[in-house]
């Protein structure tokens, strides 16, 4: 985790509270699977086009996410075999900055999630 922290320091960081004029909340993902092994040299590649969020003096930050699903686990499902048009129920706790949001995420048809977010006092 050492090395990963020392590539993070060379990256430009970025404050909560520029993050807010981003937020996210609607965007695309791309997600990668690759061996951990290949991080340190992929952060490395990055490091030039991309900043690193920075939460009191930290650039690797923690949090908690409860995840809300019936029982027959048809959110996870429908998130693991890549069905469009599906909604994420959460709560996640951001550690280091002591923030909580319930969170709704919609992931459309155009490959596009959109989020909305109430900040809340704690994972209820």
């Amino acid at each position: 985790m050492q090395e990963i922290n020392n590539i993070l320091k060379e990256f430009n960081p970025i404050s909560l509270e520029e993050m807010d004029r981003v937020k996210l909340l609607n965007r695309t993902d791309t997600k990668f699977i690759f061996n951990i092994k290949l991080l340190p040299s992929i952060l490395h590649d990055l490091k030039d086009k991309y900043d690193v969020l920075e939460v009191n003096n930290k650039r690797y930050n923690d949090y908690q996410t409860l995840y809300f699903d019936n029982e027959e686990l048809k959110s996870y499902k429908q998130h693991h075999n890549g069905k469009l048009n599906r909604i994420k129920v959460r709560f996640r706790k951001y550690i280091d900055s002591k923030i909580s949001f319930l969170e709704i995420k919609l992931k459309n048809n155009k490959g596009r999630t959109i989020k909305s977010r109430i900040q809340t006092n704690d994972i209820e």
